[in-house]
Parts: structure tokens; sequence; C-alpha cells
């Protein structure tokens, strides 16, 4: 069986800011008969950094020769941007794939189920907990009256690969709840902006540059940005106890955070969002590791990405598996690998997962050098 996992916005610009629909890191993942064949993302091939647009160079390099009439399975996880929704709940996007993979079925895939999915089926273990955590993944639909109530941006679950146990449940994901990516890029964007003078609204990566700044700057005696569900009813409630399932960090307003700090340097304000967010990270994921997660968990989504928030977690579990690309950069290949996981074929992954592009022979390679120095 032939299948392809794709991530990307599809017939519209995918650095619509005004729109509301903004998409970066696209890209295609083929798998055939449950084996890996080959991974990339589009901006591999149009140098374009975070590039968002439908991967038509990436499906051209995954597929090489195979006609698009062959593809059984397309597997595609849609963004909550209002552009995708609208073409989701019309039919134009399931029209623009039946066009462009005639023969395929198309499958619509949460995106979180695949960034669970991405790390659970490469992680060097057969069993545990998984947990993701991003800016944005899908929007959750209402069927009855066909609106998306609001958006995913976490998830968590429990899987036995020889098994085939895969338990995937939605966490809460209102407004400021558990939104630590959208706290994060949201906050960063605003330091980056004052401190580049950027007022472009193209993506522009902010949140590791910002987590880079933060090591220049000092803590502060400024109050945190968020609260915690189990902590801030005991005082304001007059409670001993207060447990209404899984714990919620919320998030104040961004909007009203930035002013609070914009007084301090772009270092300082770098180091308070950096601070907090560790703050809030460990105190959730130590919470969940109460009664939810395992010693061996699978962590994914772009909220991993933060390397110095992630090694301070580490003690926390015997086993912690993040592959390469927790970031959107994951979710194709995350698309793909459910798709094969679903249709019951024996999954069969490269042991080097870093390296998942194509193998190249020393006569293509040796014709590309003679190319470029020609």
């Amino acid at each position: 069986m032939i299948i392809l996992g794709l991530h990307s916005a599809l017939d519209w610009d995918s650095s619509d800011a005004k729109n509301f629909s903004r998409i970066h890191d696209s890209g295609c993942t083929l798998f055939i008969d449950g084996k890996h064949i080959r991974s990339i993302d589009e901006s591999r091939l149009t140098r374009v950094k975070y590039e968002g647009n439908y991967p038509v160079n990436s499906i051209d390099y995954c597929l090489d020769c195979i006609p698009r009439e062959d593809v059984d399975i397309v597997a595609f996880p849609p963004s909550a941007v209002h552009l995708c929704n609208e073409q989701i709940a019309s039919g134009d996007a399931g029209n623009f794939f039946r066009k462009e993979f005639p023969n395929a079925e198309i499958w619509y895939l949460s995106h979180h189920l695949c960034h669970a999915a991405s790390t659970v089926f490469t992680a060097p273990f057969n069993s545990g907990s998984f947990l993701t955590l991003d800016g944005m993944g899908s929007s959750v639909w209402d069927f009855a009256d066909g609106s998306t109530k609001r958006m995913e941006n976490n998830s968590i679950g429990y899987f036995n690969k020889d098994k085939r146990e895969f338990r995937f449940f939605r966490l809460e994901s209102g407004p400021g709840e558990n939104s630590f990516g959208d706290y994060y890029m949201n906050l960063a964007s605003q330091v980056f902006n004052g401190k580049t003078n950027n007022t472009s609204s193209e993506y522009s990566g902010a949140e590791g540059k910002i987590m880079g700044l933060s090591a220049y700057g000092k803590p502060s005696n400024k109050s945190k940005p968020y609260t915690v569900s189990t902590e801030y009813p005991l005082n304001s409630m007059n409670i001993d106890r207060f447990e209404y399932g899984e714990p919620i960090i919320n998030f104040y307003e961004y909007d009203n955070v930035y002013p609070y700090i914009k007084d301090l340097s772009y270092e300082d304000q770098s180091a308070y969002l950096q601070g907090h967010f560790e703050n809030a990270i460990i105190k959730w994921i130590s919470l969940l590791r109460e009664d939810y997660l395992t010693e061996n968990v699978c962590l994914a989504g772009g909220v991993f990405l933060n390397v110095c928030a992630n090694s301070l977690f580490r003690d926390m579990f015997e086993n912690i598996h993040i592959p390469p690309w927790p970031n959107d950069s994951g979710v194709h290949f995350g698309a793909a690998v459910w798709a094969a996981y679903k249709s019951n074929e024996t999954i069969d992954i490269p042991s080097n997962i870093a390296l998942l592009g194509k193998e190249y022979s020393d006569s293509e390679i040796k014709q590309s050098i003679t190319k470029l120095w020609n």
C-alpha cells in the first residue's frame, strides 16, 4: 500500500496572517507496505525558511517515478486556520485532493494525533505514555451545526506497540488553558519584534531566538503570568482540595502580559518569558506524572523544541523520547505512519531517524557537484 502524509496550506498563500491562515513547515512523507521510504520538508527544496505552501516539490521528491494515480491513501492533518476550515467544511479541500490523487482514500487526521504518532512509532521502547504540546493544532468540529468550537493544543495517551494499543485523548484546550505553545509564541514574537524593530507579519521563528536571549537576562520580581488549577482555588474559595480531572495551567491574556513586562530590557523580558514557561511546564508535567504519565514517555509538538525546559524534567522519567522534529516538521511523518498503522501494516523505520531523505549514489553526487561547479 502506497501512503502519503502531507502537511501544508492547500491553494492559498501560507503566509496569509491577515485571514488567520498562516501555516509553516509543510512537507511530505512516503510509506510503502509499512516501510518508510523518504520524508522531506518543502523548505529543503524551495529554500524558503518555514515554507508552508502546498508541497508540490516534496511530493515529487517522495514519489519519484510513482504516478499519483497509484497512491492508495493521502493522510492530511488540517490546521485550525480560517481558510483551511472553510475548505474542509465546503468540501473544496476534499475535491482538491481527489483531483491530485484520483484513486486515493483521503484521510483527515488530528494534528495532535499525528504529533503523537511521530514520537510513539520512532521511540526505542515498546510501551509507555505520550504527551503533545504546541501552539495550535486542528480544529475541534461540532458536526451538529458544522462549526468549530475550539482548537486542540495538547493531548495525552498510552501505547503498547506489540499489542497494537494506542489510546489518544485530547486535554483541555480552551482560551489560555494549557496553552504553553501559544503563550510562548505570542510573547516571544512581541519581544523579538521590539528588539529587532520587526514589522513583518511573516512567521519569524522567534521562540528559539528568545530562548537563547533569555540567558542574557536576569529574573524579575514581577508576578507570574499563569495560575494552576490545583492551587489557585484553595485560598480564593477557602477550600482544601480542587480536583476537576487533569490539572490545568491557565495563562493570562497575552496582550495584557506584554505591557506588564515592557519596562524591562529585552533580555530581562526574555528571561521572564522563559523562566515562567519553565516553571509552568515543570509544574504541569509533575502533576501529570502523579496520575497520568508513565516511566517511559514520548513527547512531541513545537513546545518540545525548547531544550532548556526539556532538560529540567528528564529526571522525572526513566526514559524520554523526543524525535528530531517535534514541531510541525514531523506532522506529515506522523500522518503517514499512523495511516500505515491503521492499515494493519508492520511499521519499518530506519534506525537513524534524523536522516529520512533519499540515498544518493556516487554518480548522482558527482553529477550534482559537476552541475554546481559549472
